[in-house]
């Protein structure tokens, strides 16, 4: 059985049709434009905080790239033997003295948050600017 579309120009032009006006719809409400919902009018503009997320990459000790050649050589004795992320703290981690020193920028003007992930080899600071 075939099926014989009757009247193609129509179908097409509706589907043109709808879909400019699906595209002029997504415009619409896109944010800075006078359609769009904007939560940052008005009073609560005034009391939003821009707040800045750092991650720094602290400087480590030891060789981690050597380390994880000999965990992933099948001939080596250390094949397999994979670091809990304590010992990859203890091994590859910023020194105390760095981690003492990331940890002061608390004190400084306009950081609200630092906080160092648990292997000690990044920081997140959470700052005004």
């Amino acid at each position: 059985m075939k099926f014989k579309w009757e009247n193609h120009g129509t179908m097409k032009q509706t589907t043109l049709a709808w879909g400019l006006v699906a595209i002029i719809a997504g415009f619409a409400f896109l944010p800075g434009t006078s359609l769009a919902a904007d939560p940052d009018s008005g009073v609560a503009a005034k009391k939003r905080v821009m707040l800045r997320v750092v991650v720094l990459g602290l400087p480590g000790q030891g060789k981690p790239m050597v380390t994880a050649s000999q965990i992933s050589y099948p001939g080596g004795s250390s094949y397999r033997r994979f670091l809990t992320q304590e010992e990859y703290g203890q091994q590859f981690g910023a020194s105390p003295k760095v981690r003492q020193k990331v940890m002061s920028l608390k004190n400084r003007r306009g950081v609200r948050q630092v906080s160092l992930n648990p292997t000690g080899t990044a920081a997140i600071v959470v700052m005004t600017p």
